[in-house]
């Protein structure tokens, strides 16, 4: 616990040490003055702690430490016009601040649903037309179209028509 306790004092003087130059300097009398009765009233702690075998200090001697360690807090850091102001106990942030809900706007009227416009009629389609049947000088279609053979392609009254299988790709 002395160690703990000395340790904390070391980082909390070397810790400000460097932000503090000008007021509250851990060289003023002050300081050094408040910095010697903390560590003696540690040193006191740690002996009672010792006469009772090993069991922590006793409330009185905690809030004694507490005492000195707030004292030697405001002389080595807090020293100026504001020295004798009570340190805050516990932590220093401050409350969540509470932000009102932003106000929204109306929520806006749907509109009517628009009549729609009827699709028209489907135009019936007509399936490709096939291969029905084939001889030396052409192949007749199934559509009633005869196509003429002219090499390995095939000529219809539209142009020249493609087969693939039995399905035929003739120009429209």
């Amino acid at each position: 616990m002395h160690r703990s306790l000395l340790v904390l004092a070391l980082a909390l003087a070397a810790g400000t040490s460097a932000a503090q130059q000008g007021t509250g300097s851990l060289r003023s009398p002050h300081c050094v003055r408040a910095l010697d009765m903390l560590q003696a009233g540690e040193g006191e702690a740690a002996a009672e702690a010792g006469r009772r075998a090993g069991s922590p200090p006793s409330p009185v001697a905690r809030a004694r430490l507490e005492t000195l360690r707030r004292q030697a807090a405001r002389a080595c850091l807090g020293a100026g016009a504001g020295a004798d102001r009570p340190v805050p106990a516990g932590r220093l942030a401050q409350p969540p601040v509470a932000v009102p809900p932003l106000p929204l706007p109306p929520p806006r009227p749907l509109a009517p649903p628009q009549a729609s416009q009827p699709l028209p009629p489907l135009k019936p389609v007509e399936p490709p037309p096939t291969l029905t049947g084939c001889d030396a000088t052409g192949c007749w279609a199934s559509d009633g179209t005869r196509l003429q053979q002219v090499g390995p392609a095939l000529l219809g009254p539209r142009g020249f028509c493609h087969a693939q299988g039995a399905l035929l790709q003739c120009p429209p």
